[in-house]
């Protein structure tokens, strides 16, 4: 470090704060310190990197170890539970507090925006949005932000998200493991969008490749629609539903009134299942993608990453196979 600095023509410390993004260097002094650094071919040493931001956080005051985590009340709030469960055992390994914002009437985005700056609370985690393409807008350019799941669209912020195409991969490798073929797949529309059409391309794609699987059209509803479920069922005989929390319970009550028993005479499938569920489907291990997203959160802050970055980054993560009661053998 000592010889990038003579070399750059600046203090040894100007090098270690350049190196980290510290936004109180210059654009040009940053650039001068990297080329020198490039051109002895200096890389800093992790573990001593991670031993100097240690330090420096025990050295200041406890309101700039607070991580937000901003969420509106939706449907799944189990799932979403799960969410900030999992971030916040995370944060607090860590030596991080993590405080949950609920945006609603109460909580506008000009209000929660003016508690972060007051606080200075720099770490923002964005829980999944009940909307498909959901949005708002804070000053993003002193917060170091990543955002769970697809819902919120712009600005494209780092991001954890669960692998909805390997989900459906998934979900039908299993009801072929139990001997069924004629899958069905009801979704929302808002599901659908949520997941930007993952869901519906693999199971298409599965169809494709798999000539034993039945070419049952998927049913895409905007809302709970019993007649257009009515219709589906009589024309293409489902041997398993595959849905997800939206529309299942809805299902359920269907099924049950009809006297169509579960599941010997029709399986069901939850694509987003929790592990208390008696529900057979995908568990996402929404604590697991809680964590994560602290963990992302948390080196982005290490290195003074603030603001929308130029190329987002999007960690996948996958989920397992959770047996349940509603799928039996064909």
């Amino acid at each position: 470090m000592g010889d990038v600095a003579r070399l750059a023509g600046v203090h040894q410390t100007t090098v270690s704060r350049a190196l980290r993004n510290d936004p109180r260097i210059t654009l040009a002094v940053r650039e001068r310190v990297e080329a020198a650094a490039a051109q002895l071919g200096y890389r800093p040493n992790p573990l001593l990197a991670a031993l100097g931001t240690m330090r420096r956080r025990r050295a200041t005051v406890a309101y700039q170890t607070c991580l937000a985590y901003i969420m509106r009340s939706g449907p799944a709030r189990a799932i979403l539970d799960a969410h900030l469960s999992g971030a916040r055992q995370a944060a607090e390994r860590r030596g991080f507090r993590l405080e949950p914002f609920v945006m609603d009437d109460d909580l506008r985005e000009g209000r929660l925006d003016g508690i972060l700056q007051a606080r200075n609370i720099q770490g923002v985690i964005v829980g999944p949005l009940p909307e498909a393409h959901g949005n708002f807008t804070l000053d993003w350019s002193r917060l170091c932000t990543v955002v769970i799941e697809y819902s919120f669209t712009q600005p494209a912020f780092d991001r954890v998200v669960t692998d909805s195409y390997a989900t459906m991969n998934m979900a039908i490798a299993e009801c072929r493991r139990h001997g069924f073929s004629r899958l069905g797949v009801v979704l929302a529309q808002v599901v659908d969008e949520r997941n930007e059409g993952l869901l519906s391309a693999a199971y298409s794609l599965a169809r494709e490749k798999d000539r034993r699987i039945a070419a049952i059209p998927r049913l895409i509803l905007p809302g709970w629609q019993e007649d257009a479920m009515e219709s589906w069922m009589q024309r293409w005989r489902p041997e398993v539903i595959i849905s997800s929390n939206t529309l299942l319970p809805s299902i359920q009550d269907y099924l049950q009134r009809k006297r169509i028993r579960v599941p010997s005479q029709v399986g069901l499938l939850n694509l987003n299942v929790d592990s208390d569920m008696n529900l057979s489907g995908v568990c996402q291990d929404a604590p697991g993608i809680g964590a994560a997203a602290v963990r992302l959160v948390i080196e982005k802050l290490n290195h003074n990453d603030f603001g929308i970055p130029k190329s987002r980054v999007t960690l996948l993560t996958e989920g397992m196979w959770h047996e349940g009661n509603t799928l039996a053998q064909a």
